[in-house]
């Protein structure tokens, strides 16, 4: 919309001499099936929680960020699908084991993408509300994301040098 922080109305006089395309996103259904497809193919251990219930809280997350955190209240409160693709790709960066769970790395990498982007101390409250709400709901979580952050330095030098990101896995560390 020309609303939109960088889009301007085109004239008419523009618009007869060139074509225009518009290609809207995908559907919810269409989503939670992409989503789905992309979590069982790159997370093959979820830790009990079914790769269809990880993606619908995905798309849970992303449509009440969208429809709670628009431009109109700041021009950068722009959120698109890249944003879930983003945070499912994140996800495999986590080592998790028995001292960081699925839905812990979900919340984290939800805070990093979504959260980060937030201004103010209302809008994270409110962000954290909602993300709790379908952490608890899909995920079966009860957690608290505020006492701890997750980190690289449980990896080698090696690892850490070598700037492939797949091979740097993020670990748990408290913060008490």
């Amino acid at each position: 919309p020309p609303s939109t922080v960088g889009r301007h109305p085109l004239s008419t006089r523009f618009t007869a001499r060139v074509r225009v395309a518009t290609l809207a996103y995908p559907d919810r259904d269409s989503l939670q099936a992409i989503y789905t497809a992309m979590v069982t193919r790159m997370l093959p251990a979820t830790g009990g929680i079914s790769p269809a219930n990880l993606a619908r809280a995905l798309l849970e997350v992303y449509s009440q960020v969208c429809e709670s955190f628009t431009a109109n209240d700041q021009p950068h409160y722009q959120f698109n699908p890249r944003d879930i693709t983003e945070w499912v790709k994140g996800l495999t960066r986590y080592q998790l084991d028995g001292a960081l769970s699925l839905a812990e790395a979900f919340m984290h990498e939800a805070a990093r993408i979504f959260r980060d982007r937030l201004v103010g101390q209302d809008a994270a409250d409110s962000f954290n509300s909602l993300l709790s709400g379908v952490a608890s709901s899909h995920l079966s979580f009860r957690g608290e994301t505020g006492s701890w952050l997750a980190t690289t330095l449980g990896a080698s030098a090696e690892d850490r040098l070598s700037g492939d990101a797949a091979r740097i896995r993020l670990t748990k560390w408290g913060m008490e």
